[in-house]
């Protein structure tokens, strides 16, 4: 068998990590929060020790794309009576979560306790491999599967999942002097940038310019330009990426420039190389991948993975109000190393924009709070 120990800033990074390390039948056998770095304790840095294993005749080949492949650790020596007692233990475990996913199999293979769990999980669209992840660490924490120790400890590991996924505070850095926005068609892109913008005004004191590439639709040009009178800040129009030059150079007495770009179907990659060509400004800028919460995750991927070649800084979920179903922002989370800004609410501008409230989220997603899409998900 292989083991290998990580320490990272965060869980959605380990997990990124064994997959490419071990494949995807790796099992995480312990976690602890440890202190890096400092002077004697002294500013010393919070991070995570993760052990992770693999029995080496199941082993999967790395699949994840080269640019992410990291230089493999030696792993630590493991004692024939410890290896003897793990992969004891590993075959359990996998034997356990073999069946789990199958219609047939859920109530014969999973602990009775835990089968309400894993079908609330379900029915929140959650994929297969992050059921799987919280199944091992219900497994870990909660061995006694007694019901209340069950809701508790599946709470707390998906609060702690999307809180090291989330910001935990999303307002723009003023280091940064431009922000793009991409994002397939319908999302929101336009109203999410007036909210943004108008926050940045009205709360940071800050000189925005708004610029605009979506050219193709007469109305979304239109609504930025009367967000920006309301505002009273300047905007622009560039129809091509040689034009954004002068464009910005006209916005030059701004703190913060947001740029909002054109819809397209970003399943096809041909776009994605086009609206690259807008974001390659020598200037501090951010991007937001903006995507929407009532969309299917399979489509979701799709986009973030064509993405891939375009450097996206942050994520923008739209559309929280109109789901019950929040699977697709976990599976995000679980699965990608792009962290969640904001969540937006509504069509109200400047207010329906929140940043990630975890247990509000979590609480939502396990079924112990109430959906109420009249308001933000804040505790």
């Amino acid at each position: 068998m292989r083991v290998k120990k990580y320490v990272v800033d965060s869980m959605p990074s380990a997990l990124q990590k064994i997959r490419v390390d071990l494949g995807d039948n790796a099992v995480i056998l312990n976690t602890k929060e440890i202190r890096t770095g400092g002077f004697m304790g002294i500013f010393s840095k919070r991070q995570i020790e993760v052990v992770a294993a693999v029995p080496a005749e199941k082993e999967i080949p790395k699949i994840m794309p080269e640019t992410r492949k990291e230089k493999p650790l030696n792993p630590p020596t493991v004692s024939p009576s410890l290896e003897a007692e793990v992969m004891k233990e590993l075959k359990g475990m996998k034997e356990m979560l073999a069946g789990m996913m199958t219609a047939d199999g859920d109530k014969e293979r999973i602990p009775q306790p835990l089968i309400p769990w894993v079908q609330r999980l379900k029915e929140q669209e959650v994929d297969r491999q992050v059921i799987q992840f919280f199944i091992e660490q219900l497994m870990r924490t909660s061995p006694s599967l007694i019901q209340e120790e069950i809701e508790k400890s599946l709470l707390l590991h998906l609060k702690k999942l999307i809180a090291e996924g989330s910001l935990e505070e999303p307002t723009i850095d003023r280091s940064v002097n431009l922000v793009s926005f991409v994002g397939p068609t319908g999302v929101g892109k336009t109203t999410t940038i007036a909210k943004l913008a108008s926050e940045q005004v009205l709360h940071h004191n800050r000189r925005v310019g708004l610029l605009t590439t979506d050219t193709y639709r007469i109305a979304a040009v239109e609504q930025l330009k009367t967000y920006a009178n309301i505002l009273n800040i300047p905007i622009e129009t560039v129809f091509s990426p040689d034009a954004l030059k002068k464009a910005i150079k006209n916005l030059q007495d701004c703190d913060l420039i947001l740029m909002d770009t054109t819809g397209r179907n970003y399943q096809e990659q041909h776009f994605i190389e086009e609206i690259g060509k807008y974001l390659l400004e020598p200037l501090v800028q951010e991007n937001y991948l903006v995507l929407s919460m009532t969309a299917k995750y399979s489509d979701i991927t799709k986009i973030v993975d064509n993405f891939g070649s375009v450097p996206i800084d942050k994520i923008i979920m739209t559309k929280f109000d109109e789901t019950s179903s929040y699977g697709s922002l976990v599976n995000l989370i679980y699965h990608y190393p792009y962290p969640l800004a904001y969540l937006t609410t509504g069509q109200n501008v400047p207010e329906d924009i929140v940043k990630v409230v975890p247990e509000r989220l979590a609480k939502l997603m396990l079924g112990v709070a109430p959906h109420d899409h009249g308001s933000s998900p804040t505790p």
